[in-house]
């Protein structure tokens, strides 16, 4: 009876003491959570005070006119907006920051605070119009990244692409070993093919060969940037120069879409050369000469690796069997696409 009592008054204790203080405490908690959500989503979101971020005021940025709260910040939130027709629009407005601030990314993401001057705006509204209007990034920027390795690019020559890195990786397949072969480069353009191969390969003798004397200027500036003096340079029309062979290797990016091809509507590709991009029979045309032309370049048992479009590789196949290639292969992309077909002469 005096225990059950005791626990009736420890009841009564706990009811009219610590219940009030309980309550009290469980509504600080809900108004914490709240406000810390409340919180996180105005972090969350895009800052409202912030001009840049208003779809209204795009337009002002590539009027050239400053918008107000501009910081590094707002311009990467705003990414999507600035660049909608982009697939890579944060990206590219990194890239944007770092040039117009002369900063590295890292530099970014530690201060995303920080205002732009008003030169620093400027310079940034003025890449990031070019960029809308469907310039490369790479032009913008002025280098493109191939095999690891950068290469200077401008409106002289094709931006190296990441499937073209497919001709580099079965070159150095097809002959693993650093014995001395002579290769031949049709069509080098920035050099990306001929210099790539030259860093994996310092005893082949390399040429490479273009109709563009002002793409051989960006080749041979590639050439030195990167250290490598194995390469030599020539102007040529495909084979037409090169009197010095038989050849061990040809290998070819060439132009090889069709006049009427409806990737040439494509915003950026306005601004590539295009000579370096179209041929003439359905995009064959270029890739028939250099088949015909490289059977009188090539030692017997000498390889053509010639790139071609994704829906090419029948077509290209037949031309190698007209000419009487042997071990005749098409090899596919990254995205599971025809995109390399490769044969040796006999």
């Amino acid at each position: 009876m005096r225990v059950e009592g005791k626990h009736r008054f420890a009841t009564k204790y706990f009811i009219f003491i610590w219940e009030p203080i309980l309550n009290v405490w469980a509504v600080i908690k809900i108004a914490f959570i709240k406000n810390f959500i409340s919180h996180r989503a105005t972090r969350d979101d895009v800052a409202p005070q912030s001009s840049i971020l208003n779809p209204r005021s795009f337009s002002d940025v590539f009027a050239n006119k400053n918008p107000s709260n501009s910081c590094i910040q707002d311009f990467l939130n705003a990414a999507v907006f600035l660049l909608p027709d982009s697939d890579t629009a944060r990206l590219d407005v990194e890239i944007a920051l770092k040039i117009a601030l002369n900063v590295d990314q890292g530099y970014l993401y530690a201060h995303p605070e920080q205002m732009l001057l008003s030169d620093e705006k400027n310079n940034l509204i003025e890449l990031l119009g070019q960029r809308k209007a469907g310039k490369p990034m790479a032009y913008l920027i002025g280098y493109q990244e191939f095999w690891s390795l950068d290469f200077k690019v401008n409106e002289a020559v094709l931006i190296p692409r990441q499937e073209t890195e497919l001709l580099v990786e079965l070159a150095l397949k097809l002959f693993p070993q650093h014995d001395l072969l002579k290769v031949a480069d049709l069509g080098t353009g920035s050099g990306a093919i001929a210099l790539s191969l030259a860093t994996e390969r310092s005893a082949w003798q390399i040429t490479a060969t273009d109709i563009s004397e002002n793409a051989l200027t960006i080749a041979r500036l590639n050439a030195e940037q990167l250290g490598v003096s194995s390469v030599r340079f020539l102007r040529s029309n495909w084979c037409d120069q090169l009197v010095d062979g038989p050849y061990d290797l040809v290998i070819s990016n060439p132009p090889y879409i069709a006049q009427n091809d409806t990737h040439l509507q494509m915003p950026s590709m306005r601004y590539e050369p295009r000579k370096a991009l179209i041929a003439e029979q359905d995009g064959l045309a270029d890739l028939a000469i250099i088949i015909q032309q490289a059977k009188g370049l090539l030692n017997s048992g000498g390889y053509l690796l010639l790139e071609h479009g994704y829906n090419q590789g029948q077509s290209v196949r037949e031309l190698f069997v007209q000419h009487r290639y042997q071990m005749i292969e098409t090899r596919q992309d990254l995205s599971s696409k025809d995109r390399v077909t490769f044969a040796r002469k006999k």
